[in-house]
């Protein structure tokens, strides 16, 4: 990126000026962007092929393109039941050219995508001050040591946002025809992915609009190009270019007697680190924040507008999913956790770089002493997340996985073609098995969300006459009342009884129609 020259800095900051050289610095930056490389390959090994519950509905999608060309997650249904349907499209595809996995794909595309924040990171920061080489290498260490985020490895959010940051690099850098162009595909491919992606791709629409000061058409008419015919597919094959699992969600929000997205977030990141380490991860990331403020004049055109971008797209998301009103999942605020820990690395940086110069550390020395100490700070969430994540190596990172993939296999090995599976969670389940899916959540099954809103599920489930129906203690409220109902009884028998998820007293029944049964 292009250099500018140096401003007087804040009262306690070194000047920005005190950089790498430029050769050396590349080389350092693109050393870190190695061994953050390595590392991410280490951990790729160690959880292929796992992700969350929801992400696996995405994957029958992309199974059923590849092996029958339709995207359909039960077939002759064109139900929009996913968030991700280019996702789903492009894994099939990939799995039918390479053969590999569905799900190992899903974890290689997200950490790609996360090599790719990195060397966007370690490009930003090349010739930079003093120890900055450290960034994006300390950046991949917090992210893929992170429990949050290696629960959701596999997932399309990391993809679609990788591909938005490196439109907005490009754009960015050295505005130009063909350069927004470049962005304008780039920002229409993460759309596809996940549509969601156009908040972001709605700032950095804006942020190219006040650089050049009238709108950039190019940018608009490139993302049209390729977002229009898609979203006019969409519209034609399922109706529709909404998911419907939006409604679902509504509905489940509905029914929950408080919703706080801010209280659930620091709930689930209590989840992820230890109660010390979080306020650490807090307290750096608003260190990193008023950091770059007090800097903004400092950096380049291009690295300012990026953190724009990252921020306004961020504090965008978190709005959206707020006043869309559906309930807190953690996939959906991925973003904002990458944004956390990439400010909590700037903060510890800036911290560095006070200390070495209050420590009057030797300019020689100062790039290996800020990289060391700016480490140091990020210790407390490094150490409990590292922990976790080598004491949870080779294992599925949501507990429920394994009595999930348990139970399909079981099912499948007894289940006849088109013979139909009842649950509420069917992530896990519906992608190891092959049965007919009816989803009591309605993510698949829009009927679901009607019936449940009128009481009358068990009627939905007398109607469709499931061979198959999966009962789990964490919605047996909801599914007890379809099981009590007097038929049900009758026609059912519990066949398989698991232990569901970490927790020894959650368990996950299987109940299975009585032969002969009217």
């Amino acid at each position: 990126m292009t250099a500018v020259a140096p401003r007087a800095a804040p009262i306690g900051y070194p000047p920005i000026a005190a950089a790498t050289t430029g050769a050396k610095g590349r080389r350092a930056a693109a050393g870190a962007v190695v061994v953050a490389t390595l590392l991410a390959v280490v951990v790729g090994r160690l959880y292929w092929g796992f992700t969350y519950d929801d992400a696996f509905i995405t994957y029958r999608y992309a199974r059923s393109f590849a092996e029958r060309g339709a995207l359909e997650y039960n077939p002759g249904e064109a139900v929009l039941g996913t968030t991700a349907p280019g996702h789903a499209l492009l894994l099939g595809a990939l799995h039918r050219i390479t053969g590999v996995s569905i799900p190992g794909l899903g974890t290689a595309l997200s950490l790609l995508a996360l090599l790719v924040l990195v060397g966007v990171l370690a490009r930003s920061t090349a010739n930079r001050p003093r120890g900055a080489f450290a960034l994006p290498f300390l950046f991949a260490l917090l992210l893929l040591g992170c429990r949050w985020s290696t629960e959701m490895w596999g997932a399309e959010t990391m993809p679609a946002a990788a591909l938005v940051v490196l439109a907005a690099t490009i754009a960015l850098d050295s505005p130009g025809g063909g350069r927004t162009l470049a962005a304008g595909l780039l920002v229409a491919l993460a759309m596809c992915l996940r549509l969601d992606a156009a908040l972001g791709a709605l700032v950095l629409g804006v942020l190219l609009w006040t650089r050049a000061r009238r709108p950039p058409w190019a940018f608009g008419l490139a993302a049209g190009a390729v977002l229009v015919p898609w979203l006019a597919w969409l519209v034609h094959h399922f109706g529709r270019f909404v998911p419907v699992t939006l409604a679902a969600k509504r509905s489940e929000s509905r029914v929950m007697t408080s919703f706080d997205g801010s209280r659930a977030e620091w709930r689930w990141l209590l989840r992820t680190l230890p109660t010390a380490s979080a306020c650490v991860l807090l307290l750096l990331a608003v260190a990193g924040l008023a950091a770059l403020w007090m800097l903004r004049r400092e950096l380049p055109t291009a690295v300012r507008a990026l953190a724009t971008l990252l921020v306004g797209w961020v504090g965008l998301h978190e709005l959206f999913y707020r006043l869309v009103g559906v309930p807190f999942a953690p996939w959906y605020h991925l973003l904002l956790l990458v944004l956390v820990l990439l400010c909590a690395t700037l903060g510890a940086f800036a911290l560095a770089r006070l200390a070495a110069g209050a420590l009057a550390v030797a300019p020689r020395a100062q790039p290996l002493a800020i990289a060391s100490i700016a480490a140091l700070a990020l210790l407390p969430i490094l150490v409990p997340g590292w922990q976790w994540t080598i004491a949870h190596a080779g294992r599925a990172p949501d507990p429920r996985y394994a009595s999930y993939s348990w139970l399909a296999h079981r099912i499948d090995g007894d289940a006849r073609p088109g013979d139909t599976l009842a649950a509420e969670e069917i992530g896990v389940l519906g992608f190891f098995t092959r049965c007919r899916v009816l989803d009591l959540a309605g993510l698949v099954t829009p009927e679901a969300v009607t019936a449940a809103s009128r009481g009358a599920l068990p009627a939905l489930v007398r109607e469709r006459d499931p061979r198959f129906f999966v009962d789990a203690d964490a919605f047996h409220e909801r599914l007890g009342k379809i099981l009590a109902a007097a038929d049900a009884r009758a026609r059912y028998r519990l066949v398989a009884d698991v232990q569901h998820g970490d927790d020894p007293h959650r368990r996950l029944r299987l109940f299975e129609r009585v032969n002969g049964a009217p």
